[in-house]
């Protein structure tokens, strides 16, 4: 994705619906031009075209926060996506950075299984034919799109997955990482209980948050990809407890 792109996106995501000429004359460029941008970022699902204007792609909670931050989420998934080979089993939870993975995981790697709880995400990776998705059962949160309680934690323990990717909300220092639902919160614990490794996809800004129910315990957890913008303090923090820490720049 050229910076160009990035911008639309941006400045989609501001608006959440936004005329084709007013964006082409806030980018400075054609409507010809921004119409060829447009296809491509709508044939990869980030955004919606309609008459005379562009959206997000839809008006579900992580598709809107999916262009938020865009730039900062994809290099962050990136990075993650490097610890996925061709062939594994890996679990990637409900949220944007994640649907991201999910995305460079299909356009990049070949066999690989992903067993997710978000409806979302699979519908992102729809089109890929070169991996296999799974999508766990459940209570369905409609405002995510995401599965959760019991019957995901059954369906989770059919699987034993190289890593879990998650995200989180925040993050309480003698404790570890915390989420603000507790409903999610016990559906990753679960997940979690049959990978291999467990990795923390999240921007560096959500360790100075707390969520409000309690996630992940440092010691559950193998490594975090972040943003560049970690504090030294924090990164010291979090090595300190036994965790590998990947920032985008890396």
């Amino acid at each position: 994705m050229n910076a160009r792109q990035k911008e639309i996106l941006k400045l989609i995501a501001q608006a959440k619906e936004i005329s084709v000429a007013l964006l082409a004359e806030t980018l400075g460029i054609s409507q010809v031009t921004l119409r060829k941008d447009l296809d491509v970022l709508a044939q990869d699902g980030y955004v919606k075209r309609h008459h005379g204007s562009v959206s997000v792609a839809s008006e579900d909670d992580v598709a809107s926060r999916l262009l938020i931050g865009f730039e900062e989420k994809m290099l962050i998934a990136t990075r993650a996506a490097a610890l996925v080979n061709d062939g594994d089993t890996i679990m990637i939870e409900s949220g944007s950075t994640c649907a991201l993975l999910a995305k460079v995981v299909a356009q990049n790697k070949s066999k690989v299984t992903i067993v997710t709880n978000s409806l979302f995400i699979s519908d992102f990776i729809r089109g890929f034919t070169n991996i296999k998705v799974v999508v766990l059962g459940g209570d369905f949160q409609p405002e995510a799109r995401v599965m959760v309680g019991p019957i995901t934690a059954l369906c989770a323990k059919q699987f034993f997955a190289s890593a879990l990717f998650c995200g989180v909300d925040g993050m309480v220092e003698d404790f570890g990482f915390t989420v603000n639902d507790h409903l999610r919160a016990t559906t990753v614990r679960d997940m979690a209980a049959t990978a291999q490794n467990v990795y923390i996809l999240t921007e560096s800004k959500k360790f100075f948050m707390r969520g409000a129910a309690a996630q992940l315990p440092f010691e559950s957890v193998r490594g975090i990809v972040t943003d560049a913008s970690i504090s030294l303090e924090i990164k010291a923090l979090l090595e300190e407890k036994g965790l590998q820490v990947i920032t985008d720049k890396e």
